[in-house]
């Protein structure tokens, strides 16, 4: 009978203690790294954080940005939905009196197959250029193979009417997806 006692008392001390400390408690997590996205000397797209998320599933999600000259082709990434909707803002990098078309390519790289192509121009942004040059489109839906590995592909066009700026031209690029499962 003793021992029970004993018992518990140290069950309700130690519960007490238990509850003392979750309430005090100051457990520390380390924050997620923020993608800084680069372009190297090749203009190959770059994380400085050393984190890519490579796996997305349905939602909206923010690829990043980026600026490049004339093409770029992004990192591989999967996507786990059987719908995508691309969302792009873009602007000239090399002039700020000539403008910039946007093409843009979905590659389904496990198949080698293009799921999406459009050139984006500055007809495809119903608000117009914003205060600091951008401007944004979004694409129709259309189907891709869940859980299968895709790249986007870009390149900068002169827009029709503009003076070029030479054979090359650069680009600035900020890209968001959406992804839903149709059926």
């Amino acid at each position: 009978m003793r021992n029970w006692k004993i018992t518990r008392k140290f069950t309700a001390f130690m519960s007490v203690i238990v509850l003392a400390i979750s309430m005090f408690s100051t457990t520390a997590f380390a924050a997620e790294p923020t993608d800084k996205i680069v372009s190297d000397e090749n203009d190959k797209v770059l994380v400085e954080s050393g984190v890519l998320r490579v796996s997305y599933g349905a939602g909206d999600h923010d690829l990043g940005g980026f600026t490049f000259n004339d093409t770029n082709r992004g990192s591989a990434r999967t996507f786990n939905t059987n719908q995508m909707q691309i969302k792009p803002a873009w602007k000239a990098a090399d002039s700020s009196s000539s403008e910039v078309d946007l093409y843009i390519e979905v590659w389904n790289a496990t198949r080698n197959e293009r799921k999406f192509y459009h050139r984006f121009t500055l007809n495809d942004d119903v608000d117009g250029k914003d205060g600091a040059g951008w401007w944004y489109a979004e694409s129709s839906w259309f189907d891709i193979d869940p859980g299968e590995s895709y790249y986007i592909f870009y390149e900068a066009f002169t827009t029709p009417g503009y003076t070029p700026t030479g054979s090359n031209r650069s680009a600035s690029v900020h890209t968001w997806i959406e992804l839903r499962n149709k059926y």
